[in-house]
């Protein structure tokens, strides 16, 4: 996430959304979308890794509340605790589902494709069977996700436990691996974008009948999951022209609808930001925000650096009030890519990216923001990338 900001405290400058306790969404193998193949091709790009590094075999580990790593290779994100791949160079893959249970086997047999899996949790004990079974008993063993996605305690537990292994840290290889989006993954982001213009369009129109912001919020959360996403977050704006995490519903009116809406399909994050005044507000919604987005969106090409893309554009203007503007990697997280390979320093095709803006009119927040693929000629709407015969 890059931020550019003319305001000191902007509203996106830490923008975060709540992660849900229980996704109510949809969770599948869309084999149409993402068969298996697709994985395979993403294991073996690990496993080119593990043999440029001279390593045994490579661990990745990542939680329920960020598991875009282990969605990335198994197609499934744990719902408690952390689940765990296993790739031996040469060998099969694992998939250890951590703490689910038994019980919760069933399901995630019909959402993964990896065939070995244990219910076991994430531990030096775990790991250590995994690999003794394979034949590997010491060695470079390639980890990711073990600074970041597990507790303290666990951590310390399996450095202490796994001393005969040389652990060789792989967050910034798989990062760099994750970043390179697929054909089959930027249709599934373009799906995604569709259903989000949707979704504020759902949205807008409730406002117009309804005056109360908080009911169309709720219009675009029931529209993205009726859609089949499986997670949706929504930041909506309030009279205090703060962005905030959509709770509850109050029927309290509002001159605005500003809404932030982001949602998961088949493991990958797209987002998108709109403004909506009530009739009767006004016409101006304070910064012309929608060209802050059509400038910088306009300047992501090939070798660009977002930051100073994001600068000029604003300086290029004469915006003459604060505007916070964000350009975001999209992928299998909602805020990871590509944060964990130190953000981007440029631009490459095929990179899905979005551009969020937000400034203050009255008081009161106003939020812009769209997706777009990067190309060799320009930018293209990411909306435009859903590959023909599927829905």
């Amino acid at each position: 996430m890059t931020t550019v900001t003319t305001a000191p405290d902007g509203p996106l400058t830490a923008l975060t959304t709540m992660t849900p306790v229980i996704r109510t969404g949809r969770s599948c193998f869309d084999r149409r979308q993402l068969p298996r193949d697709e994985y395979v091709r993403r294991v073996r790009e690990v496993e080119r890794l593990a043999r440029a590094e001279r390593l045994a075999a490579v661990v990745v580990v990542a939680n329920a509340a960020s598991p875009g790593a282990v969605v990335h290779l198994a197609n499934l994100a744990p719902t408690a605790g952390a689940a765990t791949v296993v790739v031996v160079p040469g060998g099969d893959v694992v998939l250890m589902a951590g703490r689910g249970g038994r019980r919760e086997e069933p399901y995630q047999r019909d959402v993964t494709w990896v065939p070995s899996l244990l219910q076991r949790p994430f531990g030096a004990d775990s790991v250590r069977l995994v690999l003794g079974e394979r034949g590997v008993a010491a060695g470079r063993l390639g980890i990711a996700g073990l600074d970041d996605q597990v507790p303290a305690r666990v951590r310390d537990r399996f450095l202490a436990e796994m001393g005969d292994f040389e652990l060789v840290p792989v967050d910034r290889q798989l990062a760099e691996l994750r970043r390179h989006v697929g054909v089959r993954a930027r249709a599934v982001l373009g799906e995604a974008t569709v259903i989000l213009d949707d979704a504020l369009e759902r949205g807008a129109r409730t406002f117009a009948m309804t005056g109360v912001p908080a009911r169309a919020a709720l219009a675009v959360e029931d529209e993205l999951y009726a859609r089949g996403c499986r997670d949706a977050r929504l930041l909506l704006g309030r009279p205090d022209g703060s962005l905030r995490p959509f709770e509850a519903v109050d029927d309290r009116a509002g001159q605005l609808f500003a809404c932030y809406a982001a949602a998961e399909l088949l493991g990958y994050w797209s987002e998108r930001a709109a403004t909506v005044a009530a009739p009767g507000a006004g016409s101006r919604l304070g910064p012309d925000l929608e060209r802050v987005v059509d400038a910088v969106v306009g300047g992501l090409r090939p070798g660009a650096d977002p930051p100073a893309v994001a600068r000029a554009a604003v300086d290029r203007l004469g915006i003459g009030e604060p505007v916070d503007v964000h350009v975001r990697g999209l992928g299998s997280e909602l805020l990871d890519l590509p944060d964990p390979a130190g953000g981007w320093t440029d631009l490459q095709v095929g990179d899905p990216v979005s551009v969020v803006a937000a400034g203050c009119a009255d008081g009161h927040l106003v939020v812009h923001g769209r997706p777009v693929a990067v190309g060799a000629a320009g930018p293209r709407p990411l909306r435009e990338l859903v590959l023909p015969g599927l829905p």
